[in-house]
């Protein structure tokens, strides 16, 4: 009887010299390039996955998360929550209602507490303003890095990089040390004046990210004596308040839209405001129109 050899070592059928017991252990395995990109997408995917999260409005207890859903917290009683869930388990119809969407749609605490009528026009008021600022032909809203609107179609920034990729870059407003002569930056164009007027005279406005940019928005109306008037949202409100911020010549954007189409773009936002589809960056409920003067 012949004495056994292993096919894999030196003499043997399978035999190959690149290839070492040592090596086939210690060697990386090469993963070919379209299989790494396709796991840095996943990983992209897993690291911006959305959650809608509900908390105990009274202890602040996270009470349940779900993922792929809007990027939104909520406030709620814990009682309710605990309630609907019941009712929404014991209900047939309620099964084939998604538990997210059948809570968000029946809590009382939500509609009153997360999004107030008069939050949700606030909200689509700015969304128009940035609008019309961007100009008739895109009414994408501008994006809070841009600076001097545009250029021969195209949207100048002060920086490529987003708040959360970069906070630093909104730190103050990018006049003090862009062109002097031509200083609107933001989302809602504020010139270097104005902006340092406000920062001097409103609380919670020490940078130029966009939490301090909407709540500027807010403040500008509040200063125009306009924010009850966007608050009710009536078609008769929000054409007033046009004809006074342009009178006073703020926004001046706003004179190249009549009063229907200024209505139609607030109608629109104000749909997506009420389906939760806001492109304003500050969070429902986060304190958006509570405005404080420094001193007084």
């Amino acid at each position: 009887m012949s004495e056994y050899k292993n096919p894999f070592e030196p003499g043997g059928k399978f035999y190959n010299p690149r290839i070492t017991d040592a090596s086939r252990v210690t060697e990386p395995r090469i993963m070919p390039r379209w299989a790494e990109e396709r796991q840095e997408e996943r990983q992209e995917e897993q690291e911006h996955k959305t959650k809608t999260k509900f908390y105990d409005k009274d202890s602040g207890m996270l009470l349940e998360e779900f993922d792929d859903s809007p990027n939104i917290c909520y406030a709620i009683d814990k009682n309710e929550y605990n309630e609907l869930k019941e009712k929404r388990n014991n209900s047939y119809a309620g099964k084939l209602v998604p538990l997210l969407i059948f809570i968000t749609i029946n809590s009382k605490t939500i509609r009153e507490l997360i999004l107030s009528k008069a939050e949700a026009n606030v909200r689509a008021f700015l969304t128009t303003i940035r609008q019309t600022e961007r100009g008739r032909s895109v009414l994408t809203p501008l994006p809070y890095n841009s600076y001097n609107g545009t250029t021969n179609g195209k949207l100048n920034l002060f920086t490529e990089k987003t708040y959360a990729e970069a906070p630093l870059d909104y730190a103050e407003h990018p006049g003090k040390y862009k062109n002097p002569k031509n200083t609107a930056a933001g989302a809602y164009q504020f010139l270097l004046k104005t902006w340092n007027n406000y920062k001097d005279s409103y609380v919670g406005l020490d940078d130029f990210s966009p939490f301090s940019q909407d709540k500027a928005a807010v403040c500008m109306l509040y200063d125009n004596h306009v924010l009850d008037r966007v608050k009710i949202g009536s078609p008769e409100e929000i054409k007033k308040v046009k004809q006074i911020l342009s009178d006073k010549k703020q926004w001046t954007s706003f004179d190249a839209f009549s009063d229907d189409e200024m209505q139609k773009l607030f109608n629109k936002n104000k749909m997506l405001e009420d389906n939760y589809l806001s492109i304003i960056y500050t969070p429902f409920d986060f304190g958006l129109l509570e405005v404080k003067r420094k001193n007084g």
